[in-house]
């Protein structure tokens, strides 16, 4: 688990390297080549896994691919419009979407806990959003409200990433899985990637440098660990270490590309984790309670 850690902290700069990178490449150009370049190196890695690919491991992948496509790909098009600041701390919504997911997947009960949580990070996250004319033609011209609305959103459906990941990596190897789940987010992203226009017709060393970053690093060592972690543990322990990304994450756009650290970061920041840490604490009590109970009986 220290491994994850360490790659929480390391994954808490990725931010700061796609703002950094998006002002040499288009949004879907960044993520597809973030992806093409992973693929690369998981399938040099993973080759000799091969053996074990069945239809299972592939209609798995397939899903997964499909929610890293829609995920980063709103998130790669929303932190391009906002700051890597507001993505850093609008990822620790994620644990409250996972309790959005459970509401409508699960039937799961929504308590007074649960629904304050909601609200604080709903609000903590109009506060970020600075929203302070909710005319339609202000909100169209609010390009950080934009931007944080599209990181919302696919903060919201990488909550999905984990449970569908879970049951395949309990039986097949994490790389193979990975390999699996980015052959299909590279195909899914192609499109996109083609009609996109280019930023800048000129290859830089900058543009470079971040997407062999985030690939080589946040994606093939980083996701590969968190499947592996995610095979031997529940979601709901190894989750707890992506706190860590919005508290450091806030912070490194500061030092790195002068991104201000203002009153609205810091408020609405304050908020959303308010709210993500009533969450938590209710799940954590509510499964304590489960245990108790368990223990009686």
């Amino acid at each position: 688990m220290y491994l994850l850690i360490i790659m929480n902290i390391i994954w808490a700069s990725c931010y700061t390297v796609m703002k950094w990178g998006l002002d040499y490449l288009s949004p879907m150009h960044f993520l597809f080549l973030r992806m093409s370049v992973s693929l690369a190196v998981m399938i040099i890695v993973s080759i000799k896994q091969f053996r074990c690919l069945d239809r299972y491991v592939i209609l798995r992948g397939a899903a997964l691919g499909a929610i890293l496509a829609v995920a980063h790909g709103l998130g790669f098009a929303g932190i391009n419009k906002s700051h890597a600041t507001d993505a850093a701390i609008l990822y620790a919504i994620e644990p409250v979407g996972a309790i959005i997911i459970a509401r409508i997947m699960l039937k799961e009960r929504m308590d007074v806990w649960r629904f304050s949580a909601l609200i604080l990070t709903l609000i903590g996250f109009v506060i970020l959003s600075d929203v302070s004319d909710v005319s339609f033609k202000n909100i169209l011209s609010n390009f950080t409200l934009i931007g944080n609305l599209l990181m919302l959103v696919g903060v919201l459906a990488d909550g999905f990433f984990s449970p569908v990941a879970k049951p395949v990596v309990e039986k097949y190897p994490a790389r193979l899985v990975l390999t699996i789940a980015l052959f299909f987010a590279t195909l899914f992203l192609l499109p996109f990637a083609l009609i996109s226009p280019l930023k800048s017709p000129s290859i830089s060393w900058e543009a470079v440098a971040s997407v062999l970053y985030l690939s080589v690093l946040c994606t093939c060592v980083g996701w590969t660990l968190w499947l592996y972690f995610l095979s031997r543990f529940p979601v709901n322990v190894i989750a707890i270490t992506v706190f860590i990304q919005p508290v450091l994450g806030a912070f490194i756009p500061h030092f790195t590309i002068g991104e201000e650290v203002s009153a609205r970061v810091w408020f609405g920041g304050g908020v959303i984790l308010l709210g993500v840490l009533i969450a938590v604490a209710k799940r954590w009590r509510s499964e304590d309670e489960l245990i108790s109970e368990a223990a009686i009986h």
